[in-house]
């Protein structure tokens, strides 16, 4: 269950219940929007599939009114990370995994998707392994591995400091 709470006097403004998670690393607020994920972990949906027990509904990436919890707009169609990140500056939204060995176990480890933070136009997407969680610096995806340009999905590459190769 999501509870957003009022900063100054800490009343409830609104909740919303999962239909399967809210994981901690799949909620991102920016845009007076709170973003969020409500799906299973690829190892936890095989191991409910092992026993026939399959969802009857599609995992949603949702975005929902800050002040009202309203649903502003959701997709079933890019629902695979385990990690969101909202960047203000461009208005963009990075799904994501935050796959390392100091992290979860079920955690995802390849692929990468931006959104429209406002629309929730998949803007680009691509399925490259990396270590996580990535970050954003300022329109920068920076992983364990591969940097990407966070509008266009671009690989970055720089020169060495001290070879000037690439």
């Amino acid at each position: 269950r999501l509870v957003v709470l009022d900063r100054f006097d800490g009343r409830v403004r609104w909740t919303r219940d999962a239909l399967f998670n809210f994981r901690h690393n799949a909620i991102a607020v920016g845009g007076g929007k709170v973003f969020c994920l409500d799906r299973m972990t690829d190892q936890r949906l095989a191991h409910f599939r092992r026993r026939g027990q399959v969802p009857v509904t599609d995992f949603c990436l949702y975005a929902l009114d800050l002040q009202d919890g309203s649903v502003v707009w959701q997709s079933t169609e890019q629902t695979f990370g385990t990690w969101l990140a909202y960047s203000a500056p461009s208005g963009l939204l990075l799904q994501a995994g935050s796959k390392n060995r100091d992290r979860a176990d079920d955690e995802v480890g390849k692929g990468l998707a931006v959104f429209q933070a406002a629309t929730g136009e998949l803007v680009w997407r691509n399925d490259d392994e990396y270590g996580g969680p990535p970050l954003l610096y300022p329109d920068t995806i920076v992983t364990q591995g591969t940097a990407y340009d966070l509008r266009t999905g671009a690989a970055i590459q720089r020169s060495h400091p001290l070879t000037g190769e690439q």
